[in-house]
Parts: structure tokens; sequence; C-alpha cells
């Protein structure tokens, strides 16, 4: 920074300049922090969805077999109808898949696509920025 020599100040210009170097500067950090938590969340989201996913697939052919056999269960071991096995069954599998659907639906609110803590941080520098 140049200094005026007669009062061995910075003049009005370096300071603004200075201003403006440090809100750029900061802007530019702002920029990098929200960069990295998107990229962050980025792959958090990823790898649930491969997890979940292949989890599904999997859990979905072991839960079917285990439904027919409770069906050809109710109806060898029990007497049931085969009519009254499987919609007991498909009651039973849809009672579940309610629940499921709404503890899912609850996950899902504590996502957020806008970074918080990025946004917090703009918040405070904004802040100090327009009331110094």
């Amino acid at each position: 920074m140049a200094v005026n020599r007669l009062t061995a100040e910075p003049t009005f210009t370096e300071l603004i300049s200075d201003v403006a170097a440090d809100v750029n500067e900061l802007a530019a950090a702002h920029l990098q922090q929200l960069r990295d938590e998107i990229a962050e969340q980025t792959a958090r989201a990823r790898a649930a969805g491969v997890a979940a996913a292949t989890g599904g697939v999997i859990a979905l052919v072991g839960v079917t077999f285990v439904f027919v056999a409770i069906v050809h269960a109710l109806i060898d071991y029990a007497g049931w109808s085969p009519t009254l096995a499987w919609a007991v069954v498909g009651g039973v599998i849809m009672s579940i898949a309610g629940i499921l659907l709404a503890m899912a639906y609850q996950q899902w609110k504590s996502f957020h696509a806008v970074p918080q803590q990025t946004l917090e941080s703009v918040k405070e520098s904004l802040s100090c920025v327009s009331h110094p």
C-alpha cells in the first residue's frame, strides 16, 4: 500500500482499493466454501443412493420369496383359502411400505439443497460489511 508522504497515512483511494480487494478475497473464499460443501453433499448423496439401490434390489428379491412362502404356509398349514392368504399378505406388505415411505419422507425433509454453512457464513460476512 502506498503512503501519503505528507501525512504518512494511506489516501482515500488506497483505502477504497484495499476494501475492494478484501471484499473480492472474501467473495472468493465464500465461493470456494460453497464448492467444497456442494461436493461433500453430492458425494454423500451418491454413496447413499448406490447403497440404497443395491440393498433395495437384493432385499426385494429376498422379501418376495419370504412373502410367497408365508402365503403357501397359510394355505397349507392354516387352511386359509388362497384368496384370503394373498389378500392378508398383500395388506401387510402395503402397510410396511406405507411406514417405510413415511420414514423416507421425514428423512427427505432434512435434506438441504442450499448449503446451510455457506449461507450462514455469507450472512455473517454481509452483516459485518454493512454494519462495521
